[in-house]
């Protein structure tokens, strides 16, 4: 049986409260179910719109939309897994164990490390930021270090810097009311993950013929 190291989060949040208690509120949020969190993720090609949509803990959904305005989704939901990309207008149906879907939830979910939490330094105060003053907390450990930029009267999260990435927080709940995300597009071709894995190889072989 494979090791699974003890859940530490709650204690990590206990610390955190008075040590970095905005980034604490926004981490209660995060980890909540439901869930629902957009963001613009700027990159070196351009911005990315981001989402993730925990409906319970056995519905999720993340959505990406690239630069170009093309759209991929994975929708979790019971046993399956379906991969939707509006590029090819395909849709990989993913037939797999209703726990290693829960599994996948989960992970989007926050988890916290005790130890990794008490190794970190913290940092607080009034920074402005793209023009606005905003109260800050940044959080660092020997290899890198996030900066989260809160509202100065909501106390809601604005902006999240880390060394390679910039996330704009366009939405941040625990309500959930986005239901289209879970939408299979009945026109899009209905593909198989054996046709997802054919297509992974085609693509990594071409890759190596060409290096």
């Amino acid at each position: 049986m494979a090791y699974e190291a003890e859940d530490t989060t709650e204690e990590s949040l206990e610390f955190l409260k008075d040590v970095s208690p905005l980034f604490y509120k926004y981490l209660r949020i995060r980890m909540g179910v439901p869930m629902t969190l957009e963001t613009v993720v700027t990159l070196s090609d351009g911005d990315w719109d981001y989402g993730i949509y925990i409906r319970d803990e056995h519905n999720a959904a993340i959505r990406s939309v690239s630069p170009d305005g093309t759209e991929t989704r994975l929708v979790y939901s019971g046993n399956m897994i379906y991969q939707i990309e509006a590029g090819t207008r395909s849709v990989f149906n993913i037939d797999t164990d209703a726990d290693y879907v829960d599994s996948e939830i989960e992970n989007y979910r926050l988890k916290i490390p005790y130890d990794e939490v008490i190794s970190s330094e913290f940092t607080s105060g009034t920074e402005t930021y793209n023009g606005v003053e905003y109260n800050y907390e940044t959080v660092a450990d020997s290899q890198s270090s996030e900066t989260y930029y809160f509202d100065k009267e909501t106390d809601e999260l604005v902006y999240l810097v880390s060394d390679e990435t910039v996330r704009k927080i366009v939405r941040l709940t625990n309500d959930f009311d986005k239901e289209s995300v879970f939408d299979i597009p009945a026109d899009y071709q209905q593909l198989t993950f054996d046709d997802l894995m054919a297509r992974e190889e085609a693509a990594a072989a071409e890759q190596q013929s060409s290096e």
